[in-house]
């Protein structure tokens, strides 16, 4: 009894926690997610060939993703990338891979069409950016970047180290 109760009273050390591993607790084939505003009007659609989600950190991956959005007063406008990441919060969305965001046409201009490596994106602020090259056309317009940041509440976009080449269309007769 003594020898039980000896070792019973001896100090161990608190076994140490297993390691937080990053590894999907769910995935969902065909993904899709709608949004919509307060009058019922759909706001943007989230769709993706595979969806992953990670309970370590509450993150989501996704894979070959589209995004279609509209903001009210602006045209509709769509990105599409190889893949995804979307905050626990999902106040982030970073777009990786062959990123292609385009804005759709507005009074008989040209779409415009950004291509970039990743863009990171926060749809509740109405801001994307990225510190990758970047190249955006518009008709037979071009203009490369080293990083852009756009606000669309603002409707402003700064680039750095810029390259424009500006066509002017032809006159219509």
């Amino acid at each position: 009894m003594t020898l039980w109760l000896n070792q019973a009273m001896q100090i161990r050390p608190a076994p140490l926690p297993s390691p937080i591993r990053h590894e999907p607790d769910a995935v969902v084939e065909s993904f899709s997610a709608t949004q919509f505003d307060p009058t019922g009007q759909v706001r943007s659609v989230l769709r993706a060939e595979k969806m992953l989600h990670y309970p370590d950190d509450g993150s989501s991956r996704l894979l070959s993703v589209q995004f279609d959005g509209r903001e009210p007063d602006q045209a509709p406008f769509s990105v599409r990338s190889k893949e995804a990441s979307v905050s626990k919060d999902r106040k982030d969305v970073f777009f990786y891979g062959n990123v292609r965001a385009v804005q759709e046409s507005v009074s008989g201009q040209a779409p415009l069409v950004v291509t970039t490596e990743k863009l990171h994106v926060r749809p509740d602020e109405g801001i994307a950016s990225t510190d990758q090259a970047v190249l955006i056309e518009q008709g037979t317009s071009s203009t490369i970047a080293a990083s852009l940041e756009v606000n669309n509440r603002t409707r402003t976009a700064r680039l750095t180290h810029v390259k424009a080449t500006y066509n002017t269309p032809p006159k219509q007769r």
